[in-house]
């Protein structure tokens, strides 16, 4: 039976990161997690759940700097060398994997021609009208998601927009040092072009923003850090949406779910006009367990971090996207 590993890299995630480790971890026979200056009980959350007994590996780098894409492709390399992973799925915090079948997938992804990955769809949820407010489970609690079309068919092989889909790398990327995982896990580059097939079996169901007081953060945060990097904001989308939204806290202007809803949609473009579709994830048999290690913070903490990361200026390692 073929060993299926999760890498991600983890900041302050801690109202998802429970049912991520434990979600993931029903596809997965493995997780290797990163812990990236974790202030909210993200630390904790996931200290616990390994001290419990679930199949993880955990690290941690408290660098001001840090270079994602490097540390991923690093994290997924180690996944299959020294964690024995035939399959390694690079995934993010506020993503979880459904697949109904394990034989399934295991069939479609040992098909997978050598030196290329496998594509999932990725489908992005947002907080909508009618969510259950007293669900403290953000997965259970967001129950519509974008409409990006139908979902693929079994031994589709058509064009795909590999920008909006999630990657799954077989073991020849272990081997292979010129592999290079995409920033933001989409697609891995081979002699410096995509190398893309489609994965029916699995899916990967995205949560970027849960609440009102995360769209807040993620905004001043992402705008400073934006400033800091001397990018020009004209050129990136998410970059205006994160400028609006540090002016709109700033002024003391509420946020709204439509503003919410607004933002997340950026991750759905192909979406655009269509209503949000009522589609829940499987509960799952699991409890939450360590919701009370959680510490969120405040917007002025999050105004902190984005103070450090505008003024954390190091040089690019060699090789960082």
């Amino acid at each position: 039976m073929p060993k299926l590993a999760g890498v991600a890299i983890v900041r302050d995630e801690g109202d998802i990161i429970e049912s991520f480790v434990r979600r993931n971890l029903a596809v997965l026979d493995l997780l290797y997690i990163l812990l990236h200056r974790s202030r909210d009980g993200t630390r904790e959350i996931v200290m616990a759940l390994r001290a419990s007994g679930l199949p993880m590996r955990v690290f941690s780098d408290e660098g001001e700097g840090f270079h994602q894409s490097l540390r991923i492709n690093s994290l997924a390399r180690r996944a299959f060398t020294e964690g024995g992973a035939d399959f390694v799925f690079p995934i993010d915090a506020d993503e979880m994997l459904v697949a109904e079948d394990r034989a399934a997938l295991e069939a479609e992804l040992a098909s997978l021609p050598a030196n290329a990955g496998g594509s999932m769809q990725w489908e992005t949820y947002a907080p909508a009208a009618g969510d259950d407010a007293a669900e403290p489970c953000p997965v259970r609690r967001l129950t519509h998601r974008f409409d990006t079309g139908p979902r693929w068919e079994p031994g589709e092989r058509g064009a795909i927009d590999v920008m909006r889909t999630k990657l799954v790398l077989g073991k020849w990327f272990a081997g292979d040092e010129q592999a290079w995982i995409f920033e933001g896990n989409h697609v891995v580059l081979v002699n410096g072009q995509p190398s893309a097939v489609p994965v029916t079996a699995v899916r990967s169901a995205h949560f970027p923003v849960r609440t009102l007081e995360q769209l807040a953060r993620k905004g001043v945060i992402g705008w400073l850090a934006f400033l800091a990097s001397g990018q020009d904001p004209e050129k990136h989308g998410f970059a205006l949406h994160w400028k609006w939204i540090c002016e709109t806290v700033a002024a003391g202007r509420p946020l709204t779910l439509a503003d919410l809803q607004e933002f997340v949609a950026l991750y759905a473009p192909a979406a655009k006009g269509r209503p949000l579709l009522r589609d829940p994830l499987p509960r799952g048999d699991y409890a939450l367990e360590y919701a009370h290690l959680r510490r969120p913070q405040p917007l002025p903490a999050a105004a902190q971090v984005a103070e450090q990361l505008a003024r954390a200026r190091e040089p690019r390692p060699e090789g960082a996207d």
